[in-house]
């Protein structure tokens, strides 16, 4: 996953433009270089990366131990690695966050962005329903 939003980017820097290509409203495409983390907050990439490796570390930590007891949840936590990792090497390699979905004309995403947001609401789904079994809600 991070291998093919790591393409995406790519795409989007050598391809889109500035300013936005319409497709069907609500999206376009343009490129967007991100210099932080959501709504372009900015933070220099020696406390972001590290910070982004201990969560990282920790998700890993917690999927192997539970991967066994809940495929949903760990499947959930593995998007979130997927896609930080994917936005890590990104501010790597080029200094900023590549976005290149443009919804409402107001937010810029990429790949990585969904597959976080994706793996959280599949996490906490699971981890909901976990909760209610275990009470017997």
């Amino acid at each position: 996953m991070a291998l093919l939003d790591g393409g995406f980017k790519f795409l989007a820097i050598r391809n889109l433009p500035s300013d936005s290509l319409p497709l069907s409203w609500p999206f376009a495409l343009a490129l967007h270089k991100n210099p932080g983390i959501i709504f372009d907050i900015a933070i220099p990439l020696g406390v972001i990366l590290p910070i982004t490796v201990m969560l990282c570390t920790a998700l890993l930590v917690i999927i192997k131990k539970n991967i066994h007891t809940s495929l949903a949840q760990s499947s959930g936590l593995w998007l979130i690695v997927c896609g930080a990792v994917g936005n890590a090497v990104d501010r790597v390699v080029n200094g900023f966050t590549t976005d290149y979905i443009i919804i409402f004309q107001r937010s810029a995403i990429n790949l990585a962005d969904i597959l976080i947001v994706t793996g959280a609401i599949i996490y906490l789904y699971y981890s909901r329903n976990t909760l209610s079994e275990d009470t017997g809600r």
